[in-house]
């Protein structure tokens, strides 16, 4: 039997029927793993960083849509996931974070929770940590992969009120870095999906999770661009501060969306009050 040593591996396991699908990107060899469980091939010290799993009916809908969320795995985020899996509007959801166990259980979860699909959805995992512009970046060529569409992109994954001051993989403070300069990025490497997969009628829509906390007194919000790495750091003043950004820059891709004429809305919105899970393991 052959063997390959940390080979891209990709797998297929039939849970109950529904298609269950793992693969380490870019996906460049197949293995195949059949009942028995034995591989075609055996692969040494590989696991799978992305998988997907098919929900609900066995006919598909080709013009349905695509969504993406970050972090996705528990709380507002996995019940974002549910609403539109129930939607009926979308053939696949990609749920994006940090950890893979917890995707892989809260797709189970939802699997379980909803067992009378009458249409088939496909809920995929692709790794994405917010505090690292190069992942953030690392995802793009990933997604470009596995999706030729987005119709729609929930901004969603954060953290809150960190209780000191710490900074990101590329030295931004934690809170400014997560919430909002890796949403940042994210957008603008995947507007030209957005934009291709939109129209007048039917524009595509970015949804940034903001909060009441914008108004949180910072110097972001008396009009000072130059503390925005919160040097003088108060726990809540940061995340105030990242929440306002959220939302300014919400209003301003609206802006320059409609000024290009482009098909792409963009919102932000306040979920109101919740327990998050605010260390992003998702």
């Amino acid at each position: 039997m052959a063997r390959v040593r940390r080979a891209p591996l990709s797998f297929v396991v039939l849970l109950g029927g529904c298609g269950f699908l793992g693969t380490r990107l870019p996906a460049t060899n197949r293995v195949l793993r059949h009942a028995s469980k034995q591989p075609v091939l055996e692969a040494e010290e590989v696991e799978p960083t992305s998988f997907s799993m098919v929900v609900g009916g066995p006919a598909a809908e080709p013009q349905r849509k695509v969504a993406m969320i970050t972090g996705a795995s528990t709380g507002i985020g996995l019940a974002t996931v549910e609403g539109l899996v129930a939607s009926g509007r979308y053939s696949t959801i990609i749920m994006a974070g940090r950890d893979l166990q917890k995707h892989q259980d809260a797709i189970e979860g939802l699997r379980e929770k909803m067992p009378n699909l009458t249409q088939p959805v496909e809920l995929r995992y692709l790794p994405l940590d917010l505090a690292s512009l190069k992942s953030v970046r690392s995802f793009k060529e990933s997604f470009d992969e596995v999706c030729q569409q987005l119709d729609t992109l929930i901004l969603n994954a954060g953290v809150m009120a960190l209780p000191e001051r710490k900074q990101t993989e590329d030295g931004y403070e934690y809170q400014f870095g997560v919430n909002h300069l890796g949403h940042f990025l994210l957008t603008n490497l995947l507007m030209d999906k957005l934009a291709a997969s939109g129209s007048g009628a039917d524009p595509s829509r970015v949804i940034s999770l903001s909060s009441s906390a914008h108004q949180i007194p910072s110097k972001l919000l008396k009009g000072d661009l130059g503390n925005l790495q919160s040097d003088e750091y108060t726990p809540w003043g940061a995340y105030g501060q990242s929440k306002l950004a959220n939302l300014m820059f919400a209003y301003e891709l609206d802006r320059r969306c409609r000024a290009k004429g482009l098909p792409v809305t963009a919102n932000a919105i306040h979920p109101g009050v919740a327990v998050p899970d605010s260390k992003l393991d998702t």
